[in-house]
């Protein structure tokens, strides 16, 4: 089809995005003091390692192409296709990077 085919690896992906549940994970070993090793941290962001980050972010990148005009595949929710008359753009995300035709 002659398209031309970009990469992209969104940066920011799981920075700054609040967690819709609380989040407890256990006090790293370096910071553990004397007689309060029962000591947990609730977490105000998510990041990478979370499975809630990667849900977080898939929603918030398929409100925005659905905003777009984009239709999502039925066989690949990954896969977002705008067709128009005089052109067609297509974008598959894996993780954090984008594949945009």
């Amino acid at each position: 089809m002659g398209l031309e085919i970009h990469q992209m690896d969104v940066k920011t992906t799981f920075f700054n995005k609040k967690s819709a549940k609380e989040i407890y994970i256990e006090e790293s070993d370096a910071f553990v003091q004397k007689n309060q090793d029962h000591f947990v941290c609730k977490l105000t962001k998510l990041f990478y390692k979370l499975k809630q980050s990667r849900r977080a972010w898939y929603k918030r990148i398929h409100i925005f192409f659905v905003n777009k005009g984009f239709t999502r595949s039925h066989a690949d929710h990954l896969f977002y296709i705008l067709q128009t008359l005089h052109c067609i753009v297509i974008v598959i995300i894996y993780v954090d990077d984008l594949i945009i035709l």
